[in-house]
């Protein structure tokens, strides 16, 4: 059953009523573009699709779609999502609103179903959750109850979370990690504290939260760790703080660890049950060039392999294999990449053990934690999502403009306890020459790609710079040399003419947003996101001009994203 629903306790009851009547859910992100969220449901067929009073028309309107052209296999996508294979959803599938359709569950006994009447065991399917493919076509990841189950006890028993703790969730359902911030403090009798959309955007209002509703529990990207340290220097010194998604930089776990009472890192792909390992991090760890991801939770191993599949020494490096009960079932509708990542454990004696492989890089440490070195292929981390460059070309070359191209992960040098810009470039090949389009009509080109990728991708996967190539630069081997790309230049931007700032606000933001942005002589009438802004930078930019006594908010950097706009919704506080 899919839901699709706010940050509300309805979603939290929507979860729980799924799970305990023996199904799986599939959280679909009201923010997606339509178009993703029609696959998603296709490649899926729920048998209902939960809502609220909010994206119950948003549905609606996805399920009276006659058909969706899509496809569940390996292949690309074509049109809207690729040519090939028709899906439709179910005629069977029905929209049922958490806030009005209770009468259709009010006859309905309210004790918890009988477990074995209905056939229920740890293998059961807990919820399918979608990530980027490589080819084009998003891929649903099956967990199962076993895998969660014994993550919250394994995490839960080593962070000590009991009955008086109270956890603030921040995260989209719809990323995995969110199914940890709903179910652990459950499990142990503790407080869930949803935050509200609008306050997962202000870093202030965050921490007000954490102070007001004596938080003890927090989990969150190294991109939100970072923004809420720039908004603010308040402590939580009865926080203890979960870093995870993406790799924590020695600066930010020293300055995350001065701030709160104890610091966890912890790594896993969603095919293993959101982590897989786990580091308390002090002084030691801090001393090192790298933070350590740490050693495996319970009924969990770590394999750190060469390319025969063969355990290598300590100190080198290698690829991650991660086996136990955590490894998922596999990928829905996707058989043979199924076969490809999940392989038989041969370091089990279970027969039917099997193990994931990551395709990230690692090394065991002397001490016994593993070091998270980097990945072997092209995909990357945004803001803490797994992102596959491929997934983004394949929409890219649907464009009829699009000759080749290629993706890139472009990422400034951090500074001291911040972490460096990170935004995605996309070199393209265009039909024409483009070494005859002018600068002006680089940027029309560039504008035209982005509307086409707004329309199919979230936004993390939308690059933020466009540059025209005549060719792309190969190896001899005949295959795309990265190393030899152009670095973005500013007209690989959508930007406007420039125009200087007229107010001390404006000269101000234009500031803030060179040094956040890491671009130069921004434009009265430039485009925050166009930029590479995204609403955890907004966070970051709101968090300063907040320690500079303007009153701001995100959300109006929504409405208004021009600096000379934003500029007009900003007061000063006397």
């Amino acid at each position: 059953m899919a839901i699709c629903a706010g940050r509300d306790k309805a979603l939290v009851i929507g979860l729980l009523a799924v799970l305990k009547a023996g199904g799986a859910y599939v959280p679909l992100d009201p923010k997606y573009p339509p178009d993703r969220l029609a696959f998603m449901l296709a490649d899926c067929t729920p048998t209902a699709v939960l809502v609220d009073g909010d994206t119950n028309s948003l549905v609606a309107e996805i399920l009276a779609r006659p058909e969706l052209v899509g496809q569940s296999d390996d292949s690309d996508w074509g049109d809207s999502f690729g040519a090939g294979n028709k899906l439709a959803i179910s005629a069977k599938t029905v929209a049922i609103n958490l806030e009005s359709d209770g009468a259709l569950w009010s006859q309905y006994p309210a004790d918890n179903p009988d477990r074995k009447a209905l056939g229920l065991t740890a293998r059961n399917l807990a919820y399918v959750i979608y990530t980027s493919g490589s080819t084009g076509a998003p891929k649903g990841v099956q967990v199962e109850h076993r895998g969660v189950v014994n993550l919250l006890c394994s995490l839960g028993d080593v962070i000590k979370v009991s009955h008086s703790d109270r956890l603030l969730s921040v995260t989209t359902v719809s990323f995995d990690i969110a199914a940890l911030e709903i179910f652990l403090p459950l499990s142990k009798g503790a407080c869930l504290v949803l935050a509200k959309q609008t306050d997962v955007l202000n870093p202030n209002t965050l921490w007000e939260c954490i102070a007001t509703k004596d938080i003890t529990l927090m989990q969150a990207t190294p991109v939100m760790w970072q923004s809420l340290l720039d908004a603010r220097s308040d402590t939580a010194p009865n926080l203890r703080a979960i870093c995870g998604g993406d790799v924590l930089t020695r600066d930010l776990a020293a300055a995350v660890a001065n701030r709160v009472r104890t610091l966890w890192n912890v790594y896993g792909p969603t095919e293993a049950t959101i982590w897989s390992s786990f580091k308390q991090i002090s002084g030691s760890e801090l001393r090192d060039k790298s933070v350590p991801i740490g050693s495996p939770v319970s009924n969990t191993m770590l394999y750190v392999l060469d390319e025969n599949g063969l355990p290598v020494p300590t100190g080198v490096m290698g690829e991650l294999y991660i086996g136990g009960v955590g490894v998922a079932r596999g990928y829905l509708n996707r058989p043979e990449l199924t076969a490809e990542r999940f392989l038989k454990d041969p370091f089990s004696s279970l027969s039917d053990a099997r193990m994931y492989r990551t395709g990230d890089l690692g090394r065991y440490l002397p001490n016994g934690d593993v070091e998270f070195v980097g990945r072997k292929d092209d995909q990357v981390k945004i803001r803490g999502f797994r992102v596959e460059l491929g997934e983004i070309e394949a929409h890219l070359r649907e464009h009829e403009c699009v000759k080749d191209v290629v993706v890139v992960l472009n990422r400034t040098v951090a500074g001291q306890g911040h972490l460096g810009h990170v935004g995605l470039i996309a070199y393209v090949v265009c039909t024409g020459h483009a070494d005859n389009i002018a600068d002006d009509r680089e940027l029309d080109v560039a504008a035209m790609l982005r509307s086409h990728l707004v329309s199919r991708l979230p936004d993390y996967m939308v690059p933020v710079g466009y540059v025209l190539l005549r060719n792309l630069p190969l190896t001899p081997n005949g295959k795309v040399n990265r190393k030899a790309l152009p670095s973005p230049g500013s007209h690989a931007y959508i930007r406007a003419d420039y125009e200087k700032s007229e107010s001390e606000k404006e000269s101000l933001l234009a500031g803030l947003w060179e040094e956040l942005l890491d671009v130069e002589r921004v434009s009265r009438h430039d485009n925050f996101f166009q930029l590479g802004g995204h609403s955890l930078i907004a966070m970051r930019l709101v968090g300063r001009l907040q320690q500079l006594n303007y009153s701001a908010k995100v959300q109006e950097l929504f409405r208004s994203p021009t600096l000379a706009a934003f500029a007009n919704t900003i007061s000063a506080i006397k």
